[in-house]
């Protein structure tokens, strides 16, 4: 069976690196290696720990994801009164623009179509500061993996229904060393996502 290509996929946790890789074939993907890295010597800078990482299991880094932090980003649902992609792509931007008080030009907006009914269309759009995208680029590109793809923490657990028969709703939890993120599946589409740090939550409870 001919390889299409292998995908890597890094989680840049606070407390460890974590890393999958996937080989593609015309079947689809088959899991190559699962491997974590505890970040144990804060001293380290975090490009040349991940080239560390990289290096010690051989990955490849042809096409590379990874995904900005969950408090990092933040997702709005829209509506509107049309469905054609062409005119989608206008219509949030400036949606966005009219609801949320800063200069659009500062961030990464992309969005993804959750629902359609006839004419209508509902989308999820998510945005991120650019200069924190350009941050993340610029990490993985010292390490010698530029990313390919570039997901939102959250969200980007709703890949997960592609693999597993996940119908009606359904909330999937990220439990993570600094910070839970939560991701809200409707018909196997993630259509929210929330990321409650730490210190958020001793705050609720009014820790001091």
């Amino acid at each position: 069976m001919p390889v299409l290509k292998n995908v890597l996929g890094l989680d840049l946790g606070s407390h460890s690196l974590k890393a999958v890789e996937f080989q593609q074939s015309l079947r689809g993907f088959e899991a190559v290696q699962l491997r974590t890295l505890p970040r144990t010597d804060a001293e380290i800078p975090l490009p040349e720990l991940v080239r560390r990482f990289v290096a010690l299991h051989k990955f490849s880094v042809g096409h590379v994801v990874v995904a900005l932090p969950g408090d990092a980003t933040s997702s709005r649902r829209l509506a509107f009164p049309f469905r054609e992609k062409r005119k989608l792509a206008q219509a949030v931007p400036f949606e966005l623009g009219n609801d949320l008080p800063f200069d659009l030009d500062d961030f990464v907006i992309d969005w993804e179509t959750v629902s359609e009914e006839g004419n209508r269309a509902e989308v999820v759009a998510t945005f991120a500061p650019r200069e924190q995208v350009s941050e993340l680029i610029s990490t993985l590109g010292e390490a010698g993996c530029e990313p390919r793809t570039i997901e939102a923490e959250g969200l980007v657990l709703g890949n997960l229904s592609a693999v597993f028969d996940l119908p009606g709703t359904r909330l999937l939890a990220d439990l993570g060393h600094r910070k839970s993120t939560f991701c809200l599946l409707a018909g196997g589409r993630a259509i929210a996502a929330r990321t409650v740090t730490l210190r958020s939550i001793g705050s609720a409870m009014g820790e001091t």
